[in-house]
């Protein structure tokens, strides 16, 4: 049962937040190390015209590549009336397929992704894999999942209500994630309403190295990767140039005195043909 909750407000802020400069937010409180608290690209968007999903985990373990053991699988009505108790939403249901690898059968398709809509659910978040892409999309149902299969096996549920492991990101039920293009991170509940305070955004997206389009940095008219960038360095760089107008110095009057083969061979290229065209 989640015990700590934003308002639908609070969580629409953070929603319209890409999950990189909520990463970048994250960081400047230190609750976590910066390699933790988000999954891995393994699980990827796979509807990329719906939108960004937040909401609270409900957890479920499935298997696909065999049928229930004696003991039978976890009964799928006890799971809905698990969702059900979880509220308040929206909810996220993050699924951990078992199966090695979680390719087998898919537990989210046509029907289950009716049936987690219909329970508040705003999208869901797997390893395995799904199908039925058309009905699915046509529903506006969003899911993070691992790959795209045929069949959905023998899944059956194994348990629900329990930490996960998905994509590399042990997900309890009641942490609050939230999903985009970019993938899904883990918000901690601790902080997040402090997220899309202004300070905060700032200071995250000045911690990115972020550039104006003419390349200053914010709040300075000096180019920005100057603040960067070591003048040895710098110069050195500047000597190159694109291939043809061959190689170029930062010294004064730009020409470093090396010879360029680019623009040697352009050179006799131009003679040849002008020599042509006074034979001809």
């Amino acid at each position: 049962m989640i015990t700590q909750s934003l308002t639908t407000e609070e969580l629409e802020t953070l929603r319209a937040i890409p999950t990189p400069a909520v990463s970048n937010a994250i960081e400047t409180f230190d609750v976590r190390p910066r390699t933790a608290g988000f999954m891995g690209p393994e699980v990827r968007q796979m509807f990329p015209a719906l939108p960004p999903i937040i909401g609270y985990a409900v957890t479920a373990r499935t298997v696909a590549a065999h049928e229930p053991g004696p003991k039978g699988p976890a009964p799928r009505p006890d799971y809905w009336n698990y969702i059900e108790s979880s509220n308040p939403g929206p909810l996220v249901a993050v699924v951990e397929d078992l199966d090695d690898p979680p390719t087998i059968g898919a537990f989210f398709g046509e029907v289950n992704s009716n049936i987690h809509r219909a329970l508040e659910c705003a999208g869901a978040i797997t390893n395995s894999g799904i199908r039925d892409m058309d009905e699915v999309e046509v529903l506006g149902f969003p899911i993070w999942a691992g790959s795209i299969i045929v069949s959905h096996a023998y899944v059956h549920l194994v348990d629900f209500g329990t930490p996960v492991r998905v994509g590399g990101l042990v997900v309890e039920p009641g942490d609050l994630l939230l999903a985009d293009r970019h993938g899904v991170i883990q918000v901690p509940l601790e902080i997040a309403r402090d997220i899309p305070d202004g300070d905060i955004q700032l200071r995250a997206r000045g911690a990115s190295g972020r550039v104006c389009a003419d390349g200053r940095r914010p709040g300075t008219d000096r180019p920005g990767v100057l603040q960067w960038w070591p003048a040895r360095r710098l110069r050195g760089a500047l000597r190159w140039r694109s291939p043809c107008t061959g190689y170029q110095s930062h010294r004064r009057g730009g020409a470093c005195g090396r010879a360029s083969p680019h623009r040697d061979r352009l050179r006799h290229q131009r003679r040849g043909r002008g020599q042509a065209a006074g034979g001809a």
